[in-house]
């Protein structure tokens, strides 16, 4: 597993930025010579960049076509909420029960007071916060197929509630900086296995409530 430091660390964020902000269910071209111009660098490290999303399920490549946003269907919402309640578990049964470190309970408690005392609750605010949650909670995971496994769920999960926060919908804002907090306590006082499960009950909060809005809307109550 690799990760990125410096100015393609800044590329991948703002490239997931824009990835973010598209309607789930819409798939956008990237172009490597398009990108490569706009951050001012060669292909090379614009590839690279591509190479992480797409393991991490933000973009796919097709021989003859070129890379894309990887688009979501609608119909697999709630079962992207599942997939993740149930990763979280097999992760947590091979996490680690010692405390986390001083510095990823320091970027957590960042991430939780930073939600809490910006006033402009914007899209971009929710994307880098989530981003952030996503990459230091990654650094805690030493297996890398679960730490990528992880890392797609979480992104299919931030990409439909950013499409809930920029359509308006009510308890969206709201629900993104309750998780972002408890996961904030949980690293805190807790340890990986403990964040893991609290990714995991979150994300299975998530599914019933999602079930009880498709049932509602179905009898018209």
């Amino acid at each position: 597993m690799f990760r990125l430091v410096g100015q393609q660390a800044k590329i991948l964020k703002a490239i997931r930025l824009d990835i973010c902000k598209q309607p789930p269910c819409q798939s956008v071209a990237l172009s490597e010579n398009a990108l490569a111009a706009k951050f001012g660098v060669s292909r090379t490290p614009i590839r690279q960049v591509l190479q992480l999303l797409a393991h991490v399920q933000l973009v796919e490549t097709q021989a003859g076509v070129g890379t894309h946003s990887l688009a979501l269907r609608q119909e697999d919402r709630i079962s992207h909420h599942v997939v993740m309640g149930e990763l979280g578990e097999v992760a947590a049964r091979f996490a680690s029960t010692k405390p986390l470190s001083r510095q990823t309970k320091l970027e957590f408690m960042t991430i939780k007071n930073l939600m809490q005392i910006e006033e402009d609750h914007s899209i971009d605010l929710m994307l880098d916060l989530s981003g952030r949650t996503t990459d230091a909670l990654a650094r805690t995971i030493d297996d890398p197929i679960l730490c990528f496994a992880l890392q797609a769920a979480l992104w299919r999960m931030i990409r439909w509630r950013a499409h809930d926060i920029m359509s308006g919908e009510d308890g969206a804002w709201a629900l993104t900086e309750r998780n972002l907090g408890m996961l904030a306590d949980a690293a805190v006082s807790g340890t990986t296995q403990d964040l893991l499960m609290g990714i995991s009950q979150g994300a299975k909060r998530q599914v019933a409530a999602l079930k009880e809005s498709a049932t509602a809307q179905k009898t018209g109550t």
